[in-house]
């Protein structure tokens, strides 16, 4: 098999399980959730990208032992783009080049082309969050670091037009010092929202067009750090985040990637817990007395 892009010919070298990423069914079944214009540290136009867990856990195995090969993507057999793998990745990602902002927003067409329809359920679980007194849900600890997220604001019942601020939190439970070089603001990654049922429901994310830097972080062992704000609108005409929501019951967390970097003590994804979130009827304005 082989195809071109950008003048460069690829050929397939290996079908072997680790070596492609093919779409398959029942275990082998995995999707894309978000694809979305972003800027990388360099404020050039970048692409982002988001797996379910399936195609974290195949993505992670296929970037660790391809670092500085060139990874073909290929939608409805045609080679849209063919990075170079500079890391080992997992459920997020970006992918970075000398892209104009018209061939950025052509290839976040052609990836969200391969997406998986917003009606197939993506989760079965649904869990009972544990929210401590701080009104923080917390996630599980990654090499001594914790996630949590937590209203922004007084938590009450939303109705759809709402805007919702959340906070998102990172602690050291370790015993160590720890080092974590993220970017800042937040890169444009929006909060995942599960239904009572355990169905993850598509949040939409608009391109990205801030320009970002490096933050490096030391946190001291039992030290928390405010990462950022992250806001969701309940508004399907909204330019920020948002998710368009019938009343009920949800929750909502967040994913959140630190970089590898020369000095850092820990890279990778975490993510926070999952914080209830009631969205209600919206309510007839009341009339002028």
């Amino acid at each position: 098999m082989t195809g071109e892009y950008d003048g460069q010919k690829y050929v397939l070298v290996s079908d072997k399980p680790g070596q492609t990423m093919v779409r398959g069914e029942d275990k082998d079944a995995w999707g894309l959730l978000n694809v979305y214009g972003t800027k990388d540290h360099a404020n050039q136009p970048a692409v982002s990208f988001e797996f379910d867990d399936r195609g974290a856990e195949l993505f992670a195995a296929l970037t660790k032992t391809n670092i500085d090969n060139a990874l073909a993507i290929v939608v409805d057999g045609r080679i849209v783009s063919a990075p170079i793998i500079r890391t080992a990745l997992g459920k997020t990602g970006m992918i970075t080049g000398k892209f104009t902002e018209q061939e950025a927003a052509a290839l976040v067409h052609a990836l969200r082309a391969g997406m998986p329809p917003a009606s197939q359920p993506l989760s079965t679980h649904s869990a009972t969050p544990s929210v401590d007194k701080d009104g923080v849900v917390w996630g599980a600890p990654e090499n001594g670091i914790q996630a949590g997220l937590r209203y922004g604001t007084s938590r009450h019942p939303y109705e759809p037009g709402e805007q919702i601020d959340f906070l998102l939190l990172v602690r050291n439970v370790g015993s160590a010092d720890a080092v974590l070089d993220d970017y800042v603001p937040l890169s444009g990654w929006g909060p995942t929202v599960h239904d009572a049922n355990g169905k993850r429901l598509p949040v939409a994310i608009p391109a990205m067009g801030r320009p970002v830097k490096i933050r490096r972080s030391v946190l001291k062992s039992g030290q928390m750090l405010e990462v950022g704000r992250i806001w969701l609108e309940l508004d399907a005409q909204s330019p920020d985040p948002h998710i368009d929501l019938s009343p009920g019951e949800y929750r909502v967390s967040q994913t959140y990637r630190f970089d590898k970097r020369e000095g850092t003590t820990w890279a990778g994804e975490i993510s926070t817990g999952q914080l209830p979130l009631t969205v209600v009827v919206k309510r007839d304005p009341q009339p002028a007395s």
